[in-house]
């Protein structure tokens, strides 16, 4: 595995020159004197060449995976002669070291990104590479100290096995070709907005808000499409969209602060938080390198298997080393600065700034409940207790509650002096819930009557939006509202997903149908043992099912059930309907002789399409912020950004 070494270190020498370089040009324009030009010159020529390489090592290993290359330690790990091509590729981000020269490509791909478009000319564009690349360096690092080209004869094998390991049987989903990209890219991309922020903590450059920001909305919404990749990855897997598990408990923190962060920009492009947006930005990598760290070393255990570490401590010292040198730093620089931060001014209580305040305030709230779990749990696994999930769910309703109250006020700032008017509305709108009682529990009356409000006041806006003149405008206006309607929209499915029925029943001839939350489940037919296309697979049995509504069939198919080296595995028959997904899932137990018997388990879902229909909405409203620029607002509309 000479050359595939070979081509790492040369990214990890070509980085360094390139830093060489770079830390040259900014001595030379400071006045200081330089002994070597040569370096100078070609700094762009040395980040291409440390793109290069490293591109050319994960071709390589793409390559062995593809060709089933067992002599290879990692792809005797993570592939296996019958896998499917699309899984074999997606296994270089399966394991600790892939994933992080992936991660370490999509930092150098960046690094170069930013060469070619601007040059090393300009002192604030020359710093951000400067950061960029040394951080592209360590992770680069990192993972050739994880490296995935070790031989297997050097693991202990005493010969290349013929066959593989084998990807876990839980990630051979379509879904998993995109969820681990999703997250790995947008935390690749935040070290943009990272390196713009401690450049403007170093010399004060207030164009780096400007500069970062196209950067920080496409990792935003990659990242909520990575999540949205893993739910349906999850709900497929495990029948529920959702679990807190940590690797996703992480990812989700993550998004949060970020988004934080995002509504504090929108502030400080009014001269408004020039400490805290910074503070955030730099956070926000803070709390991306946390999760990559939890997904990716196994220190808290997790219900998915994502690839199991080799050794965390490497990245662990480097989030530590980060944090520690960050949060001095930012510490430092609000005391240096405090004296020149706005003064303290009397506003109206209902303020745009009081409320992007209160948002602000409440995502990090909540990010910060997920770290404190996570955290937590990694502590105690030593004295052999952990954290229950229950109390993410506990802690993070108020806030969440509190959260969807401060984006319906946000909207009706717009009404000016009648926005009391609104504020009543919004004050009897949750009164009427709770007195009419439409649901038996308090907490599901205050929480559709709160959502009802925030999903009002947004539609509103939306509605105020479209009386600006000119399409693109009216995006421009509108998207935001929009992308606020998509929470309000996806939080109103997942309260309704909540009353989800499950029921495991019990078939005792084909024919039979049995009635589970409205729906009628018919067996027609079962198929076991078969023959499956891995060669892995133990066993594999059939369940041929019909789904009936009100006595008409609107959907029929195959749930599957598998044992594949000792891991079982459901694939289960789904129908989405509009205001309910019906998931038929076969549990393996099925016998004609002597006696006949199936069990399935039937779960009914209320509220999953209104769920991926939020998400859908969430999309639409950011892509005019990211492709239309600048909003023009109506007269007395406020600006309100992601």
């Amino acid at each position: 595995m000479v050359i595939e070494s070979t081509l790492l270190y040369l990214s990890i020498l070509f980085g360094l020159l390139s830093l060489f370089s770079l830390i040259l040009r900014e001595l030379k324009d400071s006045g200081k004197a330089t002994f070597f030009e040569m370096p100078i010159l070609n700094a762009k020529n040395f980040i291409r060449a440390s793109a290069i390489s490293i591109s050319a090592a994960s071709l390589l290993l793409i390559y062995y995976l593809l060709s089933s290359d067992f002599s290879i330690l990692y792809v005797w790990q993570y592939t296996s002669r019958d896998l499917p091509a699309i899984y074999k590729i997606s296994a270089f981000w399966t394991g600790e070291g892939g994933s992080l020269m992936f991660l370490s490509w999509v930092i150098f791909m960046m690094a170069l990104w930013l060469s070619e478009r601007h040059g090393s000319e300009v002192k604030f564009t020359r710093k951000i590479q400067i950061i960029v690349v040394f951080i592209g360096v360590i992770f680069l690092y990192i993972a050739v100290l994880l490296s995935p080209f070790t031989p297997i004869l050097k693991a202990g094998f005493t010969e290349v096995p013929e066959d593989g390991a084998g990807l876990n049987p839980l990630l051979v989903n379509k879904w998993m070709i995109l969820h681990p990209p999703g997250i790995f890219i947008p935390y690749g991309i935040i070290v943009v907005v990272f390196a713009s922020a401690v450049v403007y903590f170093l010399d004060g450059n207030k164009e780096w808000e400007e500069f970062s920001r196209p950067y920080s909305r496409i990792a935003w919404i990659i990242l909520g499409a990575g999540i949205a990749a893993g739910d349906m990855w999850s709900y497929e897997v495990w029948e529920g969209y959702w679990i807190w598990d940590p690797a996703f408990t992480s990812i989700l923190m993550s998004w949060l602060f970020f988004t934080a962060y995002l509504h504090a920009a929108s502030m400080y492009r009014r001269g408004k938080m020039r400490l805290l947006t910074p503070a955030l930005a730099v956070n926000s990598f803070i709390f991306a390198l946390y999760s990559t760290y939890i997904i990716r070393s196994g220190a808290i255990q997790s219900a998915h298997v994502f690839g199991e570490s080799v050794q965390g401590m490497p990245l662990l010292a480097t989030v530590i080393l980060f944090s520690l040198v960050s949060e001095g730093y930012i510490i430092y620089r609000y005391f240096k600065w405090k004296q020149a931060e706005e003064s303290a001014s009397k506003v109206p209580v209902l303020s745009t700034k009081n409320t992007f305040y209160a948002t602000i305030l409440l995502l990090v709230g909540l990010s910060l409940i997920l770290f404190w779990g996570l955290t937590s749990s990694m502590l105690l696994k030593s004295y052999g207790l952990s954290i229950s999930v229950d109390l993410y769910g506990t802690w993070s309703y108020p806030l969440t509650l509190a959260l969807m109250v401060v984006l319906g006020i946000c909207m009706l700032e717009s009404l000016g002096k009648h926005w009391i008017k609104g504020i009543l509305f919004g004050f009897a709108l949750v009164l009427v819930f709770l007195l009419l009682k439409p649901a038996q529990s308090i907490y599901t009356n205050l929480s559709v009557s709160v959502l009802a409000f925030a999903g009002v006041a947004s539609t509103y806006q939306i509605f105020k939006s479209s009386q600006v003149k000119g399409i693109k405008n009216k995006l421009r206006s509108s998207g935001s509202h929009i992308g606020h309607l998509g929470i309000a929209v996806i939080l109103i499915g997942v309260l309704m997903s909540t009353y989800a029925v499950s029921e495991t029943v019990l078939f005792m001839k084909f024919n039979e149908k049995k009635t589970v939350g409205g729906y009628e489940i018919q067996l027609k037919d079962l198929a076991f043992p078969v023959e499956h296309k891995h060669a892995t697979a133990v066993l594999t049995k059939i369940g041929i099912y019909n789904i009936y509504k009100d006595g008409v069939l609107v959907d029929s198919g195959e749930a599957s059930f598998r044992e594949i080296k000792g891991e079982f595995i459901t694939e289960a028959l789904i129908y989405r309907g509009l205001l309910a997904d019906v998931n038929v899932r076969y549990q393996g137990i099925g016998t004609q002789t002597p006696i006949f018997i199936s069990v399935a388990n039937v779960r009914v879902i209320p509220g999953m399409t209104i769920l991926w229909v939020g998400s859908i909405l969430v999309v639409i409203g950011i892509i005019p912020l990211l492709f239309l620029g600048k909003r023009i607002e109506p007269a007395g509309h406020p600006v309100f950004e992601p």
